[in-house]
C-alpha cells in the first residue's frame, strides 16, 4: 500500500521507550539471558512457543535488558490487531517514525535501516508471518547493525532466523518426593504458589499439597498464562475442587490483569486465536 505522509526516513528519530516489561516474572531468567546472547550473535531471533507460553513476557524483558546496546533506539510493533497481511510493513514504518509520501513502505523501511544501530521487536507474527518474515528479512539484510526479535507459534522461515524455542515451565520428575520447601526451585509450582498468593494472601504451600499442585501444572502442560489463571481460583475453589473441575470451568476461568491483551484473559479467547490460525479444513478435523 502507498501512503501519502511527509518523508522522514532520512531524518534523525527520537529515540522511543518500549513498553514497560513486567514486573513479576518467573522462571525465565535464562531464556531471556539466552534470547539476549543470541540477538547479539545472530541480529534476527525468533521465540518460538505455542499460545499462553510468555512469548511477548520474554521478548519484552530482554529488549529492556539490550536496550543500551542500540543508540538508535528500540522499537516495539505489536502485530495482533493487523488483518491485511498488506498492512503489515506500514505499521512497522509508522511504529519507527519512516513513513514516504508515495512510498513503498518496505522501500522506506530499507532507507530507514541503513547505518542504524535499533532493535525492531515484531510481536505475534504467526497470522501475517509470510509478511512479517518480509519486513524481517528487509531490516536484517539490509541494515548490517539492525536487530530484529520476533514472537511466534510458527517459524518466520525467513533468511537469518535463529529459533529460541521456549520450553514449559519446570517441573518435579514423575515421581520425585518434593516437600513445599523444595517447590520453589520448580518454576511451574513457583509461579503456581505466587499467584495463588497474589489472589488469596491466606494460601499456603503445605507439605502434603505439592502432589497435587504438580498434577494440575502437569496437566496444564506447563503453560504459564494457564497456570495463572488456575492459580487465581485457589481461593474460591480450593485445591481439591480445583483438580476435580479442571476440564469443566478452565475455559471460563477469568484473567486478572486488566492490561492483558483479549486474547490473553481466558483460555477460551486463548483457544480462539488459534482456531481462527487454521484453514476451514483444519477447522472442521478440529
Amino acid at each position: 500500500p502507498r501512503f501519502a505522509l511527509v518523508d522522514s526516513s532520512r531524518r534523525p528519530q527520537p529515540k522511543t521507550a518500549p513498553p514497560a516489561p513486567r514486573t513479576d516474572v518467573i522462571g525465565r531468567e535464562d531464556a531471556i539471558a539466552r534470547v539476549v546472547s543470541q540477538l547479539a550473535s545472530h541480529r534476527f531471533v525468533t521465540i518460538l512457543a505455542t499460545g499462553g507460553m510468555g512469548k511477548t513476557t520474554v521478548a519484552l524483558a530482554a529488549v529492556h535488558a539490550a536496550a543500551d546496546k542500540y543508540p538508535d533506539g528500540v522499537h516495539v510493533v505489536d502485530l495482533a490487531p493487523i488483518v491485511d497481511p498488506r498492512l503489515v510493513a506500514h505499521r512497522v514504518a509508522t511504529a519507527v517514525g519512516c513513513i514516504a509520501a508515495g512510498a513503498d513502505a518496505l522501500s522506506v523501511l530499507q532507507r530507514w535501516v541503513r547505518d542504524r544501530r535499533a532493535l525492531v521487536m515484531l510481536d505475534s507474527c504467526e497470522h501475517v508471518v509470510e509478511a512479517a518474515s518480509s519486513v524481517a528479512e528487509t531490516l536484517v539484510g539490509t541494515g548490517r547493525m539492525c536487530a530484529v526479535l520476533a514472537t511466534s507459534r510458527e517459524p518466520l522461515r525467513a533468511a537469518g532466523e535463529w529459533l529460541h524455542r521456549l520450553a514449559p515451565m519446570q517441573l518435579p520428575l514423575a515421581g520425585a518426593i518434593v516437600s513445599a520447601r523444595e517447590a520453589v526451585d520448580f518454576s511451574a509450582l513457583r509461579l503456581f504458589v505466587e499467584r495463588a498468593a497474589a489472589a488469596n494472601p491466606g494460601f499456603e504451600l503445605r507439605d502434603a499439597d505439592v502432589p497435587l499442585v504438580t498434577a494440575l501444572c502437569a496437566r496444564l502442560d506447563g503453560i504459564p498464562l494457564a497456570i495463572e489463571i488456575v492459580a487465581a481460583r485457589v481461593g474460591t475453589l480450593g485445591l481439591a475442587g480445583l483438580a476435580s473441575q479442571l476440564e469443566s470451568r478452565l475455559l471460563r476461568m477469568p484473567g486478572d490483569r486488566r492490561s492483558a491483551p483479549e486474547r490473553h484473559k481466558t483460555l477460551a479467547s486463548l483457544l480462539d486465536w488459534s482456531f481462527q490460525l487454521l484453514t476451514p479444513a483444519e477447522q472442521q478435523v478440529l
